[in-house]
């Protein structure tokens, strides 16, 4: 019979309490709270450590990660937004060196070659010609939130393209682009509680159509920027498959949501490029810890004309993230994290509550239209900046192991400068102020 050792056994269990008491006695008289919980600036309380009392018999926590998609493996996705250089010349060496999907822009200029690519799809910011286009991605809200300048009435148009749509079986092509809220400078709270009611009004529109809810939701494909708060981020991602999961169950649908994270332009330096490769990388693994379905990660020369090199470091950050680091392997890397468990409870409560706010507003575009998404997300960026000088935060590149030699990329000023859209919030330049 074999003997069974239990080293833990040798050792007392310490309670919550004592952990506590102990922790007290070695800060000499200072404050706990003060000195080791960190508040961010959404309300998120960030303990020195946690335990298994911090999420047992949390229910959110069961539910989150029952929402979590089953499978480790993801989607490469790469976007071309600027006619740059040999704009084809980069979108064949992409689609020949591992990416599952091109999402082009529809203002730039390729052949009927590049046009007729299995891997392809065009982002339209109005709608596109059906006779000479099957493949893209539309989001008439997002292109109005972006704008100020509201399309032709979505209703027409949607509905047209919904019933050309219905015989064309895994064809998700109505984008709910909730990067235009976090490229506007939303907190992480806002960003999810936003991307809820951008599909909701969607939800709307479409089923006083008469389009089956069950219909809409299979067409639809959510996009998620993922920032630098590594931690939050993941614990953000997870989040917001648990809300999209609660919101689908609203309208009886038992269907998961497709999630595209890609990382965050507005966390992007114009200084020293090459440190975005830092950036774009956690943000990358924080996306794909989250569980998204697919993953971009932008070129760490983006703020500019990508380059062939920038190209090709963005996309083998995620080759390397899967081939060489193996995250494909393992699904839900994240789960029984103490920390990020918590996190991810806490910002679904709180995104949920503020979603409903919205919702008693009158919805996102009347909550737009009114001016009061744009006065709260300026009160968040300027949270977020008086915080960040309060607690003296470092940008490596931009106020920290500044390098005056390196080069510095002269920022395309497309969507900095608005006329009545949401405003583009670039945290280094704002940083430089």
């Amino acid at each position: 019979m074999a003997q069974q050792n239990d080293l833990f056994s040798d050792f007392e269990t310490l309670s919550d309490k004592a952990w506590r008491e102990k922790v007290i006695k070695d800060l000499k008289g200072r404050s706990f709270e003060e000195t080791l919980v960190w508040e961010n600036e959404v309300g998120l309380n960030h303990q020195p450590y946690y335990r298994k009392s911090d999420i047992e018999n949390n229910k959110v926590v069961t539910d989150i990660q029952q929402a979590q998609k089953k499978n480790a493996d993801w989607q490469t996705f790469q976007s071309f937004q600027q006619n740059t250089e040999d704009i084809e010349g980069k979108i064949k060496m992409a689609i020949a060196n591992g990416v599952d999907q091109i999402v082009l822009d529809s203002k730039l200029n390729v052949s009927d070659e590049i046009l007729q690519s299995d891997t392809l799809k065009i982002y339209f910011k109005d709608y596109p010609d059906l006779t000479k286009v099957s493949s893209f991605y539309i989001d008439p809200i997002g292109s109005y939130l972006k704008s100020g300048e509201k399309l032709a009435p979505f209703t027409s148009p949607l509905v047209e393209i919904f019933k050309a749509k219905q015989n064309t079986a895994n064809d998700r092509f109505l984008l709910v682009d909730a990067t235009v809220y976090k490229n506007a400078g939303a907190n992480l709270v806002d960003e999810l509680a936003f991307a809820l009611q951008h599909a909701v009004e969607y939800f709307d529109l479409l089923t006083e159509n008469d389009f089956a809810a069950n219909e809409i939701a299979n067409r639809m494909i959510f996009k998620l920027a993922f920032g630098s708060s590594y931690f939050n981020e993941i614990a953000k991602g997870r989040a917001f498959r648990y809300l999209l999961s609660k919101l689908f169950s609203a309208y009886e649908l038992k269907q998961s949501a497709f999630v595209w994270g890609e990382s965050n332009w507005s966390d992007l330096a114009h200084k020293d490029p090459y440190t975005n490769l830092l950036r774009t990388t956690t943000q990358s693994m924080s996306a794909v810890l989250a569980n998204c379905d697919a993953v971009s990660a932008l070129s760490f020369d983006d703020l500019g004309a990508s380059s062939n090199l920038g190209i090709r470091m963005a996309r083998n950050i995620q080759l390397i993230l899967k081939e060489e680091s193996y995250f494909a392997k393992v699904s839900d890397m994240a789960a029984g994290s103490y920390y990020i468990e918590s996190l991810s409870a806490q910002i679904a409560d709180k995104a949920w509550q503020r979603f409903l706010e919205i919702e008693d507003k009158g919805g996102l575009l009347n909550y737009f239209e009114s001016g009061s998404m744009q006065d709260d997300l300026s009160k968040s960026i300027q949270l977020r900046l008086d915080k960040m000088k309060a607690e003296k935060r470092k940008i490596v590149g931009v106020n920290a192991y500044e390098n005056e030699a390196a080069d510095q990329i002269e920022i395309q000023e497309q969507g900095l400068k608005s006329n009545g859209g949401l405003k583009k919030f670039l945290l280094a330049k704002e940083i430089e102020k």
